[in-house]
């Protein structure tokens, strides 16, 4: 059997670098007093890589009619927060050149649908900010990247593990590694600075109930998550979404009627088709550590 101690865990996660420097900056500009689009457009400029990224998430909102195509006009749109937000993940993606594997391919496609969901329903329900959903849906993945390459094969067993009738990827990877993805998310969610927002989220996915007063946060997260396993994405067995999974008060502040979520499913099968594109730039890029 394949366990983590708690010291190989931190090491895993340590392993990974920080956000680039460029991340960085922006983010001390963003919280400093008299913030500008243009100083931050300014500092993405410089790293052209970063900016690609930031133009392509920028690209993937729904409903624009002619492409982003400067640093600038990106702010303008989206804010100072929503900017944070995916210049953050734009970041993070780009430390992330070992795991454009084929083997983790449904992996960063589920991440992608899930993340369009995750946007889409906090836009409808007004539950947070709909860039941080985005971000926060984009990443869920990624302690399950951690996890496979530390083993492929023990992963392999959790995969089957979790496929069986009852399954549950949590508790698989609990019994095989003794420690979980959504262990490993919370870890790098810490060290990258990532809001609070989304590290909860990212550790309570699975269990919402368990995550404070981010609770409706995380589970919106599973519903969007699981919505995109029933689309049959990822490495878990298609399941449904069924509110009976989560506490009935719960399910009731989020607010999801079936408009709202077929809204959703809409939006996760209408991006499906611009992943590879997505993917494929992040795969050829140079991924800037600048």
């Amino acid at each position: 059997m394949t366990v983590l101690d708690t010291r190989t865990a931190i090491e895993l996660v340590e392993a990974m670098p920080a956000l680039c420097t460029t991340a960085q900056r922006v983010a001390t500009l963003l919280h400093g007093a008299g913030a500008s689009a243009g100083a931050i457009a300014e500092v993405l400029e410089h790293d052209a890589p970063l900016s690609r990224r930031l133009l392509q998430l920028v690209n993937t909102r729904r409903g624009r009619s002619q492409p982003v195509t400067d640093a600038l006009h990106a702010i303008q749109i989206l804010g100072f927060e929503a900017t944070g937000s995916l210049v953050r993940t734009a970041s993070v993606t780009g430390l992330f050149k070992d795991f454009m594997t084929p083997r983790l391919l449904p992996l960063w496609r589920r991440g992608y649908v899930t993340a369009h969901g995750a946007r889409e329903l906090a836009q409808s329900t007004g539950i947070g900010e709909p860039e941080d959903a985005f971000a926060t849906g984009l990443l869920l993945n990624l302690g399950q990247m951690l996890l496979w390459r530390s083993d492929e094969a023990a992963y392999e067993l959790v995969r089957k593990a979790a496929s069986l009738p009852g399954g549950d990827i949590v508790a698989a990877e609990r019994a095989r590694f003794g420690i979980a993805h959504v262990d490993l998310g919370y870890m790098l969610a810490r060290r990258w600075h990532m809001p609070d927002v989304t590290v909860h989220a990212l550790w309570h996915h699975h269990d919402p109930s368990h995550a404070g007063e981010w609770a409706s946060h995380a589970a919106l997260q599973y519903v969007a998550d699981t919505m995109t396993t029933g689309l049959g994405l990822g490495l878990e067995p298609t399941q449904q979404v069924w509110p009976a999974e989560l506490p009935k008060d719960l399910w009731t502040a989020l607010r999801f009627d079936t408009t709202v979520l077929r809204r959703a499913a809409m939006e996760q099968l209408a991006c499906v088709a611009s992943f590879d594109g997505w993917y494929r730039t992040l795969a050829d890029e140079g991924f800037s550590q600048l």
